[in-house]
């Protein structure tokens, strides 16, 4: 196709711009002396820009093949839905006269006077270099926190983890874990719960009672 200057462009025609290797559908928007203002067609946003260029400015006629992929970019951008913005609900006015909810405070100890986490601290703390500190640890909890028996029994080594590893308010990490000492006591009570739980998981399950 012959190449002219977009001093000739008409009207509402579409062009293709051949200044550069990237070449772009335009038409015209105004004239003005020396300078044109053109339309570029942006593909990937299917917008005219506005450009301003040199009446110099090269453009060509589109060819066959041009044309038909022009209409079908415009049909493309004819066809985009629009983005419909979703309505936003209405928030509902909180209700003056509506109850509050009460806080519930955490439980803090009859003894130490401290929240319980604080208390597996100072409790440890005091017993754990003792021969049963972990039993004697169980006991001072109980007197602490008599609603907490379960709890305490059950997770007392998990807090004595927590001590060691800095995870307790007041009391920095330590570079070397301490272990309970156990007792005699505690140290039959500990091979009678592991003979136990041993128990527990090799036993036999119940022979089928065969049909009469």
């Amino acid at each position: 196709m012959s190449e002219s200057t977009v001093a000739t462009m008409e009207a509402e025609k579409v062009y293709k711009t051949c200044e550069s290797e990237l070449s772009y559908f335009a038409k015209l928007e105004k004239q003005n002396g020396d300078k044109t203002g053109i339309l570029v067609f942006m593909p990937k946003s299917g917008k005219w820009k506005a450009l301003e260029v040199p009446a110099t400015y090269k453009i060509r006629e589109l060819t066959e093949a041009e044309t038909v992929e022009f209409s079908q970019l415009s049909v493309k951008k004819a066809r985009k839905p629009l983005s419909v913005k979703k309505a936003r609900k209405p928030r509902v006015p909180k209700d003056p006269n509506a109850p509050k909810k009460e806080r519930v405070p955490k439980a803090v100890g009859i003894t130490s006077g401290l929240k319980m986490l604080a208390a597996w601290g100072l409790h440890i703390s005091i017993n754990i270099d003792k021969v049963g500190g972990r039993t004697q640890t169980i006991n001072d909890m109980l007197v602490d926190f008599p609603a907490k028996a379960e709890s305490i029994n059950r997770w007392v080594d998990a807090y004595l983890t927590y001590f060691n590893t800095g995870r307790i308010a007041g009391y920095p990490r330590l570079e070397k874990s301490k272990f309970w000492v156990l007792s005699n006591d505690e140290k039959a009570a500990l091979v009678t719960r592991r003979a136990e739980n041993k128990l527990k998981k090799t036993a036999v399950p119940p022979a089928e009672v065969p049909a009469a």
